[in-house]
């Protein structure tokens, strides 16, 4: 027996709507039935709050659980969030602020699917973030999908998109959805493949974005990818020549006929992207300010200060994901190099005499807008003389977006009057925001604090513990 779950959330509580997702649960959700291939296929667009999706997929998983399952593959099309140890399916009523009981984690899951122990299990996600970045962690995103696949034979997990890019997508359709049905349709009926495998899904979709910067689909597999995916039959045949992923219409015609004005309408002025940050750092300062649990217990205080570049802790990882990313994204900054030193005195002075000989090296970066009112440290100190925690916010514009890199560290009390200096961080966050979408706004400045609350109570958390020797 083979089941499929296809979840496509388009309407958000606090969060921006993504209209294409709809669809995208609809293609797919025809695909799979013309396939014939599924026995019983759970479809979910509407009820789409997190306790309505997991009651559907508890009856739907108990429905089978005396039954034996060949291979279950779930489909999801939405808002996706990664934090720390987890990655979330974001279901309508998302608040990052209580993560595990409005949204749907993968852990969650994989438990109900390791009930049924197929042979196959896919999951297919296509994390729409309308060019936000809502997952975050790369090193980590392979680790966390890895380990859960304990208990399946054959696992296999496409995404859309890498951690520091969007996963794009029209009013109509998503990208990477639009990118895999595409494929389908051209190894059934343009190269007239009697089986699809997921090996050849892989390859065809890997080829597709070798030369797309703004977007690589990412793959976690265990097994060989042999499995078939899909057989051809008189009604996939059909479906598949039907398929047209390409808008049409008047509202196109118009749309191209308009194009200049259209882009004008997206592209803000300098003016609103600076109002656009403003409201950014105002909203991270005064969120901090409420501080909560057990940083309020100990009479924790925030207070926010612009610093300059040379006070930058992770300036080098800036300069180097500038270097990186800058011609990616066309952002408004560099990398900055300075002039390498060497251990050996006699190189250094060499160099005194001979201006070719000088050699330069990654050091910093550069803004090349408002430099001086973009770079901002917040600041957690205790009345009780307990550590320190530092938030150090970078912000690089371009046309549309704000990238706002941010990092976390703590500082211990060297005595009763005095604190250590912080440390570099060991690694620097990503938020992108479209300057003219207030959610994406919302949703980063709630992510941030989460995460800052987070790491300075779990660090709080262990120093008590070996302060008062628990």
């Amino acid at each position: 027996m083979n089941l499929a779950i296809i979840i496509g959330i388009s309407e958000y509580d606090t969060q921006s709507n993504l209209p294409s997702c709809k669809n995208d649960a609809n293609y797919f959700f025809q695909l799979l039935k013309t396939s014939q291939k599924y026995d019983d296929i759970l479809y979910i667009t509407e009820n789409t709050d997190s306790n309505s999706i997991m009651d559907a997929l508890d009856d739907y998983i108990n429905k089978y659980s005396n039954s034996e399952i060949n291979e279950i593959f779930l489909y999801f099309s939405g808002h996706g969030y990664f934090n720390e140890e987890e990655f979330y399916f974001c279901t309508s009523n998302i608040n990052t602020a209580m993560i595990n009981s409005t949204s749907v984690s993968n852990s969650n899951i994989d438990k109900l699917i390791r009930k049924l122990s197929p042979e196959v299990y896919v999951k297919v996600i296509d994390a729409c973030e309308s060019g936000s970045t809502y997952i975050k962690d790369i090193k980590n995103r392979e680790r966390i999908f890895q380990k859960n696949y304990d208990g399946f034979k054959s696992c296999y997990f496409f995404s859309s998109s890498e951690c520091t890019q969007g996963s794009y997508a029209n009013e109509f359709i998503s990208d990477f959805t639009k990118s895999f049905l595409e494929n389908i349709k051209k190894f059934i009926i343009d190269n007239k493949l009697d089986d699809i495998k997921y090996r050849q899904i892989a390859g065809a979709l890997s080829d597709e974005y070798s030369a797309n910067s703004r977007q690589t689909p990412f793959f976690v597999s265990q097994g060989t990818l042999a499995e078939i995916f899909l057989s051809k039959n008189p009604n996939i045949e059909q479906f598949l020549k039907d398929l047209n992923l390409e808008k049409t219409g008047k509202e196109e015609t118009e749309s191209s006929s308009n194009s200049v004005e259209d882009v004008n309408k997206l592209i803000p002025t300098k003016i609103e992207a600076t109002e656009a940050k403003n409201k950014l750092i105002d909203k991270i300062a005064s969120n901090l300010k409420e501080t909560k649990s057990l940083l309020k217990e100990y009479d924790y205080n925030s207070e926010i200060i612009n610093i300059n570049t040379d006070e930058v802790l992770n300036k080098y990882k800036i300069g180097k994901w500038l270097a990186d990313n800058k011609d990616k994204y066309f952002i408004f900054a560099s990398e900055k190099y300075s002039r390498k030193y060497h251990k050996n005195p006699i190189l250094n002075i060499s160099t005194m005499f001979n201006d070719d000989d000088i050699e330069y090296e990654l050091s910093s970066f550069q803004l090349n807008v408002d430099e001086k009112e973009s770079i901002y440290q917040i600041e957690l100190s205790s009345e009780n003389h307990l550590p320190k925690y530092c938030c150090q916010l970078v912000v690089m514009y371009s046309l549309t977006k704000i990238y706002l890199l941010y990092d976390f560290t703590f500082s211990y009390p060297k005595n009763w009057d005095e604190y250590a200096g912080y440390n570099a961080s060991e690694k620097v966050n990503i938020a992108t925001i479209n300057i003219k979408n207030k959610q994406t706004l919302d949703f980063n400045v709630n992510k941030i604090c989460d995460e800052f609350y987070d790491f300075c109570l779990e660090h709080l958390k262990k120093y008590l513990d070996v302060l008062f020797e628990k």
